[in-house]
């Protein structure tokens, strides 16, 4: 199979040439980052008006999209890893709280099954882990642990998955 890759660089040599690639083989990650940042951080469904507000709110989901990367691909790569060594004990009770289908969960593949439920995914085989939905049920799920509403507050405990 042959393919070609089209690019409005100037390439001189092959170096630079596998250089454009690699830069290519990124957009990937960057598209699951935006993915990450609309459905999983539900990041259109705030509604600011300012773009300094939404700056803002960028600058808050960003880190909880790229803790959902990193799960993701925790889990992918090194799915029998425990799940205290990819995320908190804290997060793993949370989980299990919104998602009543575990009474533990002591993998890394465990915890990004349980958050990628949270998000939509309905666990069929023709089905991948998406995250549409996750920052609302999680949200719910921190104010009942809180004891107090979380319409008004963010997910804190997010950022330390």
């Amino acid at each position: 199979m042959e393919w070609i890759l089209l690019s409005t660089l100037p390439i001189i040599c092959p170096s630079e040439a596998w250089e454009v690639v690699q830069w290519y083989g990124w957009r990937w990650l960057l598209e699951d980052f935006h993915k990450a940042l609309k459905t999983g951080c539900r990041m259109e469904h705030h509604n600011v008006q300012s773009m300094e507000a939404q700056w803002k709110l960028l600058s808050v989901l960003s880190p909880i999209a790229l803790r959902l990367l990193v799960i993701r691909h925790t889990a992918q790569q090194v799915g029998n890893m425990l799940a205290t060594d990819a995320v908190s004990q804290k997060a793993i009770q949370v989980i299990i709280y919104l998602d009543r289908r575990h009474r533990s969960i002591t993998t890394a593949q465990e915890v990004w099954q349980a958050i990628a439920r949270l998000g939509g995914y309905l666990d069929r085989k023709s089905d991948g882990p998406w995250m549409a939905g996750l920052m609302e049920r999680m949200d719910a799920g921190h104010g009942r642990l809180g004891g107090r509403s979380s319409r008004r507050s963010s997910p804190s405990f997010m950022i330390c998955v």
